[in-house]
């Protein structure tokens, strides 16, 4: 049970993580395209 646990928080962060990331990377590129304008 503990080790089904942990893979589930681990999946979850994984994809919240991803999630984070691609946001983070959207708002560089929107803001160093917009640098450039």
């Amino acid at each position: 049970l503990m080790q089904k646990t942990l893979f589930y928080l681990v999946c979850l962060v994984k994809s919240c993580w991803s999630i984070f990331v691609s946001k983070i990377m959207q708002f560089l590129l929107f803001n160093t395209s917009c640098l450039f304008c």
